[in-house]
């Protein structure tokens, strides 16, 4: 189950529990997504690639992901490895 209900206006966040396979994407929950993601990227533009910013909270380094709707793919497998995300 994912939580976003804590996450605020001014640094939005979401727990996500890892599931397997959680190396090569991570769907965003979709009471995130409606927040504060839909309708504010091209989404509707077939050509349009939309990244996302990524930090961990291991590391002060940022990583570009490309999103595909609510799933986070290309880029998100170097955040993994490098962001030390455990699942």
């Amino acid at each position: 189950m994912a939580n976003a209900s804590a996450s605020s206006p001014i640094n939005p966040h979401f727990f996500q529990p890892l599931l397997p396979g959680f190396q090569s994407h991570l769907n965003i929950p979709m009471t995130f997504y409606s927040k504060h993601i839909k309708g504010t990227t091209n989404e509707g533009n077939a050509n349009a690639v939309v990244l996302a910013k990524l930090r961990s909270d291991a590391s002060d380094l940022t990583w570009e992901v490309k999103m595909d709707g609510r799933r986070l793919t290309q880029g998100w497998q170097e955040f993994t490895s490098v962001g030390k995300i455990i699942g």
